[in-house]
This record gives C-alpha cells, structure tokens and sequence, in this order.
C-alpha cells in the first residue's frame, strides 16, 4: 500500500533545493549517512526515489507444518515467487525421501535455486539469478518459443506415427513452468524496483498483462503436454489424424502470432486475431460432431479430448492477444 507524505522543499547554499527522506522510510531499507540513493526522472515529471543495493537480501524462514510434501514445494514456491532471494525451510519432522523429494522439485521447479545449508531439519536455498540477469521480455519470448516447438512436436509425431517423439514433449514443460515462476517473480520484485520493468520497455501499469500473458503461455505448455499424452491413442484412426492435424496446424499459428504481437508490441496484429473468432470459433464444433462418429471409442474419446486442447490452446492465443491490445492502450496519455 503506498504511503503519500509531505515534504517542504529547501535551500541550502543559496542554489541547492533539498527535500528531507521520510524516517521509517530510511530505517527500512538500511540506509545511513553517506548511502547513495538513485533518482529516478520519470516522463510524467515526478522522481523514484530508490535504495541502491537493496533488493537482494529478502529472506525468510518458512515452517513446514502437517502439510504434504507437494504443498511443501508450493508454500515454497509462492515464497519464490513473491522475491525472497534467500528461503529457509525448517521440517523437524519430514523423512529422508520426502526432504529429497522436495529439493529435487525445487531445483527441477525454480530457475537458480542453489541449497546452500541442508541438515536433519532445515534446508536453506539461495536463488543465484539477479533481479536484471534475464529481463522479463526475454524469459516471455523464450517460453512462447518452447511451448510453440512443444505443439510443433506433437503434430509432428501425430502426421509421423512417432511416439518416442511425443514422450519427449512433457519433459519441456517443466521448462516453461521455471520461466513462468521466474516472470512471477520478477513482476513482485518489480513493485520495489521499477527499473525491472522500465529497463525493458514496460511500466508498472503493465504488470497485470504481462502477468496474464505468461500465464497463458504456461498453460498453453499444459495442454501441448496432454496432446502429446494422447498421440497413442490417436494413431488407430488415419483420417482423424489428418483432420486434427490440419486443425492443429492452424490453431498453433495463431497461438505463434499472439505471441509474436505480444513480444513487438504489434497492436494491429493482435486486432487481427480478435477478428477471426466468429470465423474460427464453430470449426471446433463441427470437428467434434465429426469426432464422436469415428468408430473406435478410445479414438474417438481421445480425438475429443485433443480438440477440446486446441480449443483452449486457441482461446489462450486470444488472451493473449486481448492482453497485449489492453497493454498497449495504457500508453496512450489520459486526456481530461
């Protein structure tokens, strides 16, 4: 919550204008005389007012509990995400393999955790990846292109009949999730830092897209991984293989679009993949009625199951792009 104070402005030396720093203010961050902090001139004429130096020393001890070792990971996850640079985890109580468990997710799981102390009862995980090692744009653009070779894949071994190829699909998605804890991440970090964002051509009225874009990148990753689960099953059925290629073919260049509108910033783009919804939209309904007839239940339940992912893969894509339109509007100055 923001803390608006007032502040007089002086004169000292007949040509330096002073403002006094707020004392609760200078007492949270560490800072004493002799400290520099950064000015930050931003376009709308006012000035950040920032700390140098202190947004790496956020730590915390969090207490494992009763809980299971899979809420374990996500309690620690969410410590993860909201900025903590050093986390603690005290388990008095966990067993050998349930500890091994949850360190080898959170090494699997989080991009540059690094167990830096570990005993019977506690572990303790530095995260080695500065706030500005890997900008926010960068880590998007690099899960859109994992999730879209993802898709790539299972097409592929789909028209290929190549199930090993398929099977190799899920292992990327725990890929995609390290990235998108990441931007979680840097999207916290950013309310203390602005230069996060700045920097890399975004603002603080951005946070909220940019969030809904990576986290529908990450689902879009989900869904490509239970695609590739359905390859199996799908091959019994050639004619329904083609069908859902063809249709698959077309939803992941639109997912490629919404991404690349998104990455450049391309408003007419993404307006153009809003407009083919009422063209796009009943094709999944007319493959569906076609799906149920095939007269192999478990292809025909499967081949359901593969649209109804493309189907999401495909209202992702225009999330995506509504995202992107969204945030682009906030450039545009409030007129009175």
């Amino acid at each position: 919550m923001e803390r608006v104070s007032v502040r007089k402005v002086q004169m000292t030396g007949g040509s330096t204008f002073i403002v006094s720093l707020p004392k609760d203010w200078v007492k949270a961050v560490q800072l004493k005389a002799g400290d520099e902090v950064t000015v930050i001139r931003r376009p709308d004429m006012k000035l950040l007012i920032a700390a140098k130096g202190r947004y790496t020393s956020n730590k915390v001890v969090v207490k494992c509990g009763n809980g299971s070792k899979d809420m374990v990971v996500r309690e620690f996850v969410s410590y993860y995400t909201a900025g903590h640079s050093l986390i603690t985890l005290v388990c008095p109580d966990m067993k050998t393999e349930e500890r091994t468990y949850v360190k080898d997710q959170i090494r699997r799981r989080l991009l540059g955790a690094e167990v830096i102390e570990e005993d019977a009862e506690k572990i303790s995980v530095q995260f080695l990846v500065g706030v500005n090692e890997l900008s926010v744009s960068r880590t998007i653009a690099r899960t859109a292109t994992i999730s879209y070779h993802m898709l790539k894949d299972v097409v592929k071994s789909l028209v290929d009949g190549d199930v090993d190829l398929a099977s190799e699909v899920p292992v990327r998605d725990d890929e995609v999730d390290r990235f998108y804890f990441y931007v979680a991440r840097q999207l916290s970090l950013s309310s203390l830092n602005q230069e996060i964002l700045e920097e890399d051509g975004f603002s603080m009225t951005h946070i909220i897209n940019i969030y809904a874009v990576a986290r529908s990148i990450e689902r879009v990753a989900d869904h490509a991984t239970r695609l590739a689960n359905l390859v199996r099953d799908l091959l019994s059925d050639k004619l329904a293989v083609e069908n859902l290629a063809t249709l698959a073919e077309s939803v992941i260049a639109i997912y490629r679009e919404s991404t690349q509108a998104f990455i450049k910033k391309d408003k007419r783009s993404s307006q153009e993949i809003l407009s083919s919804m009422d063209s796009f939209v009943p094709v999944f309904g007319e493959a569906t009625k076609t799906a149920v007839t095939i007269p192999d239940v478990k292809s025909a339940s499967s081949t359901v199951l593969a649209l109804e992912s493309l189907r999401r893969v495909y209202r992702y894509s225009i999330d995506i792009a509504e995202s992107t339109v969204d945030m682009l509007a906030k450039d545009e100055p409030l007129r009175s």
